[in-house]
């Protein structure tokens, strides 16, 4: 009975434990359940904002669609009103060159004139004459354009003939002024046509002086049989690379009648050589040039003269000039 007491404590401190424990688990369980519904409705209105949208834009589309199968509509039916009218016009047509190609009947007896029927025939006969005048119009154009193409096409070809006749001169004066050897070299030089200076460039050695330019090996392949080259013409310094063997450099300067060509005519390992073909004469000592006669020509021509082979020759004795004119004091420039 002393026990009572303490089991009856126990048991209610047991329960108050039990709904403490209860209250403290639905209490979150609650507020999690409130917040799966508040996202689920919040979901819910967004999908159903979405399916909105995406109706709004389909019914758009719809509309558009709808908008472009009539447009096309309309363009179809224009264009078979089109087609139909050019049928109908070419059959007229046909059928006026038909009744123009079919030749009169002679035999048949000439009808009455009625009244109706003169204004008919002459609109035919009007009809049948300014068709008639509009094909000979066409027959005249077709003529002319045939005949133009004809002539275009004869002076294409003439102009190509007199293309590949100077592109062939050209090659081969190319052909004919390349040195490949030491003794093309002095051949070329012989023909006193040109200053030919022959040089070799060793790779790293800098500049060498030939002729009118300055020039550098930067790079020799002998495999491929190219190299690249550095020049100094008039201070101004150029690069070439990739320069095939044989292969002509020109340099034009603007003091000069003709462009100067740099050949290379053999390539070895870090060593090429070649030869610098440059003109005689520059354009400003060509222009200064005067030739300058005597103030007197009878003292001129009293000496003997000599001739281009070195030989002294007595020229012929010159008459006196007359009293009233001198002579010039120098001739005209050579241009």
């Amino acid at each position: 009975m002393e026990h009572e007491p303490y089991n009856q404590e126990s048991s209610s401190f047991s329960d108050t434990s039990t709904t403490s424990r209860r209250a403290r688990w639905t209490v979150p369980f609650a507020i999690a359940l409130i917040g799966a519904a508040t996202f689920g409705v919040g979901y819910g209105l967004r999908q159903q904002s979405i399916v909105g949208q995406m109706s709004a834009r389909q019914n758009e589309n719809s509309a558009q669609m709808a908008q472009m199968r009539s447009q096309i509509d309309t363009l179809n039916s224009r264009l078979s009103d089109a087609l139909s009218s050019l049928e109908r016009q070419q059959q007229q047509a046909q059928q006026q060159q038909t009744e123009q190609q079919q030749p009169a009947r002679v035999d048949e007896p000439v009808p009455s004139p009625q009244p109706a029927k003169p204004a008919n025939s002459s609109r035919h006969g009007n009809r049948a004459t300014g068709g008639s005048k509009q094909l000979n119009q066409l027959r005249a154009q077709l003529s002319d354009q045939q005949k133009q193409l004809k002539d275009t096409q004869d002076a294409l070809a003439q102009t190509r003939t007199d293309l590949e006749t100077s592109l062939s001169a050209t090659r081969d004066d190319l052909n004919g002024s390349i040195a490949r050897t030491h003794e093309e070299v002095v051949a070329l030089a012989k023909r006193g046509e040109r200053n030919i200076a022959e040089f070799d460039l060793v790779k790293h050695s800098g500049y060498e002086r030939s002729g009118p330019v300055s020039l550098e090996l930067r790079k020799a392949d002998t495999k491929h049989q190219r190299y690249d080259v550095n020049l100094i013409v008039d201070d101004a310094q150029l690069s070439k690379k990739g320069v095939n063997l044989y292969e002509p450099i020109w340099i034009h300067r603007a003091d000069d009648p003709q462009p100067i060509q740099i050949i290379i005519n053999k390539i070895e390992r870090d060593h090429v050589h070649g030869y610098v073909s440059s003109p005689k004469y520059r354009q400003s000592e060509l222009t200064n040039v005067s030739y300058s006669s005597p103030a007197n020509p009878a003292a001129a021509n009293s000496g003997a003269s000599a001739n281009a082979d070195g030989q002294k020759t007595q020229p012929a004795p010159a008459a006196p000039p007359p009293a009233a004119s001198k002579p010039p004091a120098s001739a005209p420039p050579i241009n």
